[in-house]
């Protein structure tokens, strides 16, 4: 399932709705933010749990308090994972991996390019050189 927010950040992302397990969510640069992307994730599919989001974050540039506010959202829905990678940036990842530690996952590469990949069903398995 994919959608596009309207207005001027516009973004297109896949939804894949593992039921129970929740929903995992594949995010190209968040230019509406996390929190507006993954409200209209539940809204579309009703399920409420997310198990996990890989993309692009957009942290890059955000203040301290922007950085705090967008990592204390993603540790209020309590992901079963975080697979942050290009616009994310260094101070983000480090944000991330201070307040959700262990669920952060990152490729030695930095990114999910060439030689990466990660297994969501039936079992999650990162896969990452």
């Amino acid at each position: 399932m994919a959608y596009r927010t309207t207005g001027i950040d516009q973004e297109q992302s896949v939804i894949i709705d593992l039921k129970k397990q929740g929903l995992v969510i594949l995010v190209g640069c968040s230019h509406p933010t996390l929190p507006v992307i993954v409200k209209k994730a539940v809204e579309i599919t009703q399920n409420k749990k997310i198990f996990g989001i890989i993309g692009g974050f957009h942290f890059k540039g955000l203040t301290t308090a922007q950085l705090n506010s967008y990592t204390l959202f993603l540790k209020k829905i309590n992901p079963g994972f975080v697979a942050p990678c290009h616009c994310t940036g260094y101070k983000g990842i480090l944000a991330l991996k201070k307040t959700l530690g262990e669920k952060v996952k990152l490729s030695s590469t930095g990114s999910l390019g060439v030689g990466n990949s990660i297994e969501i069903y039936p079992q999650l398995k990162f896969n990452f050189v």
